[in-house]
C-alpha cells in the first residue's frame, strides 16, 4: 500500500483519505480480496502501526507514521492525450516492468499479477493517460499485451509470450484429478487470507530463527515466519508418518496441530481448522484454517 500511495504523500508524509481509494482502485488493488477489508478507512486502523487517520479541516487524512522526508510530493495526474512517441515509450516501458518482475518472481505462464504491475508502475512513476486504469489501458494493445482473468485474479503478460499455454480453473477442473502432498500445508487447508493469518501468527509466537522483514517494500514481510510455518508442518506430518502420537489430531468437523512456535509466555501455539463444506477450484482442500490458540 505504501508503494502505492508514496509519490502521493505531501512534505509531512500525509495524503486525503479519498486520493488513498483512488490510488488503490488506479492500481487495481482489490481492497477486499488482498486483505480481506472492505473500507480503506477500516484498513488503515487495522495498519496503526504504519498509518494514522485525522480529521483536518472536516477533511480525512492519512499519515505515514514511518516518513522520513523522503524526495516525493503531490503526484500531478497527466491530462490530455499524448504523442504516438510518448505512448510507444510509455508501452516500452511497461513491457520492460512486467520482464523485472518476471525476473524477480519467475513464472511459468510468463504471467504477473496485474496489482504488482500496478505497484511497480506507481513506485517507477509510469502513468496511463488520464488517469486511466490499468487494466483497460493494456487492454487496448493487445498486440503487446495480453490480460488473463483467472478465477478472481487478473494477470499481465508481454504478448510475445502467447504461445505459453495457461492453466485456467477450467482445464484444471477437466483433467479429473490434482496431486495433493500430505507435507504441504497448503494442500492440508485452505487460507481465507493467508496473509493475514501470517500476521496473526507474528503478532502472538516467540521470534526464534525468524524476524519480520523491515522493508515497507517488502512484497511479503512474513517471508521467514512462512517459511518457519510450512517448514515445521511437515516435519511433523514426517514424524507422525514415522512414529505415530498425535501431533495432527482430525475429528469429523475440525482438526487442529502444534505449530512448533511458543506464544511470548512459552505455551504451544495450535492452529485449528473446521471441514470444509463449501469447495470450489480455488478452495478444494479438506480444512479450512479458523484460529489460532495456545496452551
Amino acid at each position: 500500500i505504501f508503494e502505492i500511495i508514496k509519490s502521493s504523500l505531501d512534505a509531512n508524509g500525509c495524503i486525503p483519505l479519498q486520493r488513498v481509494e483512488e490510488l488503490l482502485n488506479k492500481a487495481d488493488f482489490n481492497l477486499e480480496e488482498e486483505t480481506g477489508i472492505s473500507s480503506v478507512s477500516e484498513l488503515m486502523q487495522e495498519l496503526e502501526d504504519d498509518f494514522n487517520l485525522e480529521t483536518v479541516d472536516n477533511n480525512t487524512i492519512v499519515r505515514y507514521l514511518h516518513f522520513k522526508s523522503l524526495p516525493i510530493g503531490i503526484e500531478n495526474e497527466p491530462t490530455g492525450p499524448i504523442s504516438d512517441e510518448e505512448q510507444n515509450n510509455l508501452n516500452r516501458k511497461i513491457g520492460g516492468v512486467i520482464r523485472k518482475l518476471l525476473k524477480e518472481s519467475p513464472d511459468a505462464e510468463a504471467k504477473v499479477p496485474l496489482t504488482a504491475l500496478g505497484q511497480e508502475l506507481n513506485s517507477q512513476k509510469l502513468k496511463t493517460p488520464n488517469g486511466e486504469k490499468i487494466s483497460a489501458y493494456l487492454k487496448r494493445f493487445p498486440n503487446l499485451f495480453e490480460v488473463l482473468t483467472i478465477g478472481t485474479d487478473t494477470f499481465v503478460r508481454n504478448s510475445e509470450d502467447k504461445n505459453i499455454p495457461i492453466k485456467t480453473a477450467s482445464t484444471q477442473v477437466s483433467t479429473g484429478s490434482k496431486y495433493v502432498s500430505m507435507y504441504i500445508i497448503s494442500d492440508f487447508a485452505f487460507f481465507p487470507d493467508y496473509k493475514g493469518t501470517m500476521k496473526e501468527l507474528s503478532e502472538i509466537a516467540m521470534p526464534d530463527g525468524w524476524f519480520i522483514l523491515p522493508n515497507a517494500s517488502e512484497r511479503n514481510p512474513y517471508l521467514l515466519l512462512d517459511s518457519a510455518f510450512k517448514r515445521n508442518f511437515a516435519l511433523l506430518v514426517n514424524k507422525q508418518i514415522k512414529e505415530g502420537g498425535t501431533g495432527i489430531i482430525m475429528r469429523p468437523d475440525r482438526a487442529e496441530f502444534n505449530t512448533g512456535f511458543k506464544s511470548i509466555d512459552g505455551k504451544d501455539i495450535i492452529a485449528h481448522f473446521i471441514f470444509n463444506q463449501q469447495r470450489d477450484n480455488t478452495r478444494w482442500q479438506n480444512w479450512v484454517f479458523s484460529y489460532f490458540s495456545y496452551i
